[in-house]
């Protein structure tokens, strides 16, 4: 951290002593047997058969591609490739959006889709980003040692070599905008959902989280940990689709400013 702008270690220290705080309101909680977060009732949906196909099989090429990896060297990806990715990424959230939500036996509210309480929806999203904070930070710090230059995100790479306004604005949209709505509606929505209807709900919520995890890729996958157990939880708990949105956008956001202020700190020596 040393290393880094004074920007980015202010804005760290800010959110560490937010995280720090979100805790401590936290634990007494547990230590009660209270949860992070109280449940509202409710029932495990039906997920529509087509849909989690879909799912799978846009999850499956990532997963076996990071687990057959021979070498640590990221390539590096083109403002085009990264349009075109968006584009996929929407087309093929759509379909899985519309097999979900026009299935005869099951309501959209009962999956997360409602713009029930958005204030609750979005404080909840807010904190729990600030809970995950702490522990994905620390455990991103420990594993310093793995992060070199070769195995850095191509998200972050582009925009480390694109600092101009049109591939950083697209940078943003991508990962702040699309990953979190396509990722939180395949892995929550579609996938912990229907492990739900299989195994025990806690089984499901690691499960999912492990492979969300997984298709990130070393050394992501294990900060990345934290954060996947907690959105797990958090739509477990809220079934909300909106309150995980935030969540994750708040955390792409959050690593994409901080890429990009050391990326101009280091343009501007």
């Amino acid at each position: 951290m040393s290393d880094e702008p004074t920007s980015v270690i202010v804005i760290t220290g800010c959110l560490m002593v937010a995280s720090l705080a979100c805790w401590l309101r936290s634990v007494p909680r547990l230590m009660r047997g209270q949860t992070l977060l109280e449940p509202v009732p409710q029932r495990t949906p039906v997920v529509h058969w087509a849909a989690v196909v879909l799912v799978c099989a846009s999850i499956f090429p990532s997963l076996v591609n990071v687990l057959h990896v021979t070498t640590s060297t990221t390539t590096a990806i083109e403002l085009s490739a990264l349009q075109t990715g968006c584009l996929f990424r929407s087309l093929i959230g759509l379909a899985v959006l519309l097999l979900l939500v026009t299935h005869p036996q099951v309501s959209p509210e009962s999956l997360g889709f409602h713009l029930r309480g958005l204030t609750r929806q979005a404080r909840d999203g807010v904190h729990v980003y600030l809970l995950s904070f702490l522990p994905v930070f620390a455990i991103w710090y420990a594993t310093l040692p793995w992060r070199k230059d070769d195995n850095l995100h191509p998200l972050l790479r582009f925009l480390q070599n694109n600092s101009s306004f049109e591939p950083v604005a697209w940078v943003f949209f991508a990962a702040a905008v699309i990953a979190p709505l396509y990722e939180e509606l395949f892995y929550r929505v579609v996938l912990q959902t229907r492990l739900e209807l299989s195994v025990p709900p806690r089984a499901a919520l690691i499960a999912t989280a492990v492979i969300f995890a997984a298709v990130h890729g070393m050394p992501d996958s294990v900060p990345l940990l934290p954060l996947a157990v907690l959105l797990g939880y958090l739509y477990q708990q809220r079934r909300s689709f909106a309150a995980n949105v935030i969540t994750h956008a708040l955390f792409n956001a959050t690593n994409l400013l901080f890429a990009w202020l050391s990326a101009t700190a280091i343009a501007e020596k």
